[in-house]
């Protein structure tokens, strides 16, 4: 989840579905109505009210459920915001730092048909926390309703939908700089991608700004066979996690690579440069293989699709040769 609304779906049944539309508005009551989340002052044990405008723009009644989020490091870039204390691949140096022991407030909402209410929520700032912030969220989850969509045999489909929205509650206690630094390398997989895993830490509760990375992987002997810079995306505060870098090269092989790192980021302005070497185990390609039914990243490789085009080279050929060979017949 990101900083502002996040829709999710979640269906009973695999079958072609219409656009849902969210039923409900979630609007945080701040001085800044541009930045859509709550963003203060804190100091120790200071309680700030967090007022959420909320809003049925449906004709039927509906019932909200409202979790309190931590923000952590989110392993495909940027800040997840989740209800666990910590994910997979992805942590807080500090447990002082996750928000939902500090928000408090209704955790269900009924509205009626076209009705407004005004929410107050709670942040109670721990006593012993002076420096840096505390980041979390209220996340506004519409409770599953089941619809009934019409399909082409007549037949009605039962369809299961959940939509919310997120905003972000950002404390800001004393400033402190952020520390990023950067550590290990090492390989995974999914469906979808092999990764490269860059583990970074950010041990200073204070979020850091565009967090980029370019790298470049090669061979041992120095030939380069993939590069790639991801998007810019902030860092977590007091945030330990796996940065999941997609394998830039057209084939995952087993086989020792070198991978040159260029890390930056701002807020403060920091620059990291290192070359690691990572080992592609026969088991990692294979456990990628099982996973996305394939070995290479892309289903067409430049070898197979040159193949393609001197067989379709000499095709074309043999049939101008044929083809003059009848007309000398006819002759």
């Amino acid at each position: 989840m990101f900083l502002g609304l996040v829709g999710g779906f979640f269906f009973g049944v695999n079958a072609p579905i219409q656009a849902a539309s969210m039923n409900f508005t979630a609007d945080p009551q701040t001085t800044d109505t541009s930045k859509g989340y709550f963003d203060f002052a804190a100091k120790p044990g200071q309680k700030q009210d967090l007022v959420v405008k909320v809003s049925n723009v449906s004709n039927h009644e509906i019932t909200l459920a409202v979790e309190f989020l931590n923000a952590l490091g989110n392993p495909s870039g940027g800040v997840a915001y989740v209800k666990q204390d910590q994910l997979e691949n992805s942590k807080l140096t500090d447990s002082k730092r996750l928000a939902s022991k500090y928000l408090h407030g209704p955790k269900e909402i009924t509205l009626k048909p076209n009705e407004t209410k005004m929410v107050t929520y709670t942040f109670e700032a721990p006593k012993d926390v002076s420096k840096g912030q505390i980041v979390g969220g209220l996340n506004f989850l519409e409770k599953a309703t089941s619809q009934k969509m019409p399909a082409k045999n007549k037949k009605a489909v039962q369809i299961n939908t959940q939509l919310a929205k997120m905003v972000a509650v950002v404390a800001n206690f004393s400033k402190q700089q952020a520390n990023l630094q950067v550590k290990e390398m090492t390989v995974s997989s999914s469906a979808s991608n092999p990764f490269l895993n860059l583990h970074l830490v950010n041990k200073i509760p204070q979020m850091a700004a565009d967090l980029q990375v370019d790298y470049t992987v090669k061979k041992m002997s120095g030939k380069k066979i993939g590069h790639a810079i991801t998007a810019k995306s902030p860092i977590a505060a007091a945030s330990d996690f796996k940065y999941q870098l997609a394998w830039p090269a057209k084939v995952y092989k087993p086989g020792t690579y070198k991978v040159d790192v260029n890390v930056t980021s701002k807020n403060p302005d920091q620059s990291f440069r290192h070359t690691y070497v990572v080992h592609v185990k026969n088991q990692d390609t294979k456990t990628y293989a099982q996973k996305s039914g394939q070995t290479s990243v892309q289903t067409h490789s430049p070898m197979m699709i040159t193949i393609v085009i001197i067989l379709l080279v000499i095709i074309v050929g043999l049939a101008g040769v044929i083809v003059r060979l009848m007309k000398n017949n006819n002759k």
